[in-house]
């Protein structure tokens, strides 16, 4: 598999491209701010990265440790077509994290208030630290260390996942992190966000949830997709995905929402809608789906140390994370 960029190499450069155009119109400003890129990753580029956590990111290199913690991923790390655990995330591209969980594991988070989706979409989130409260949240890499110790081996995607949060703040539980959180702290790199652009992510927020319930109010997403509904045209946001396999091929199921309603994109993720949801919907944050990722030299570098890898004491600490103790 040949390197990609990472994510946040495109991102950042993404990022630079905004703050380039003149937004013609207050429309696009609310389209540009709506992405809230512009906000987080000033604190990524500009702020001081920081330092390596002791214990977190936990590796699991073997999928033996996938499977006492309950939680698996399929398309990066240590997978070799072993079967899955029981309950499965939803497949949302071929960049990003197939998960499945184990029953207990998703009892946990069953009896905090979460569903399967809202978990699944926290899961996928990307995130590394409580943005309430800005303490560091248990995460996990999976990594195939026979092909990462390889003299070959330059960043590929395959060998290594991004880190996956094991354990999720509350305000995840409605799978509507943009209102339910405030975002007084980065989530990726826990540094203290400025009032004003908590404030920004808070409004951005209120617009995407807005937006979603004048959908459900319309009448959109209204009733499960079919087999026969799979080539309908974008414009047609008459049904909502089911199942773990609902999510697929970007603009189709509830990745058209990003393409038909830019205010609602939830910085860089998706969209489900559904009656289960409290508001008729719910998404994920910073989880595109996009090919790669490409492996960061910091999750390298900390797998060739040895340091940090999974034993029975670390995946027992993880489970008492996702419990939220």
């Amino acid at each position: 598999m040949s390197a990609l960029p990472s994510r946040a190499s495109f991102l950042v450069a993404m990022a630079s491209l905004l703050s380039f155009l003149q937004p013609a119109s207050a429309d696009q400003h609310d389209v540009m701010e709506g992405w809230l890129w512009g906000v987080l990753w000033n604190y990524m580029e500009g702020g001081p990265s920081s330092p390596p956590h002791p214990t977190y990111p936990v590796l699991l290199t073997d999928v033996d440790s996938q499977y006492q913690l309950g939680l698996m991923e399929e398309n990066y790390g240590p997978h070799r077509d072993e079967p899955a655990l029981p309950n499965k995330c939803f497949y949302y591209g071929d960049g990003g994290n197939l998960l499945s969980v184990s029953d207990t594991f998703l009892e946990v988070y069953e009896s905090r208030g979460f569903s399967k989706s809202t978990m699944c979409m926290g899961l996928v989130s990307g995130i590394r630290f409580n943005p309430e409260n800005g303490q560091r949240l248990a995460t996990v890499i999976m990594v195939d260390l026979k092909e990462v110790e390889s003299p070959n081996y330059f960043g590929e995607p395959g060998p290594i996942t991004e880190e996956i949060p094991v354990e999720l703040p509350d305000c995840f539980r409605r799978g509507l992190p943009l209102v339910d959180c405030r975002f007084d702290f980065h989530p990726i790199t826990g540094a203290p966000m400025e009032p004003a652009d908590t404030d920004r992510i808070a409004a951005a927020g209120e617009r995407a949830l807005a937006a979603g319930r004048a959908l459900v109010a319309a009448g959109k997403y209204s009733r499960p997709c079919t087999e026969q509904d799979t080539s309908r045209p974008a414009e047609d946001e008459s049904c909502y995905s089911t199942g773990s396999e609902g999510v697929r091929d970007y603009l189709t199921w509830e990745y058209r929402v990003n393409m038909l309603h830019p205010e609602m994109v939830p910085l860089g993720g998706f969209y489900r809608f559904g009656p289960a949801f409290e508001e008729g919907f719910a998404y994920a944050i910073m989880a595109d789906g996009a090919a790669g990722p490409s492996a960061s030299m910091e999750s390298v570098d900390l797998a060739l140390s040895g340091k940090n890898r999974a034993t029975r004491a670390s995946l027992n600490a993880l489970v008492v994370a996702a419990k939220g103790q």
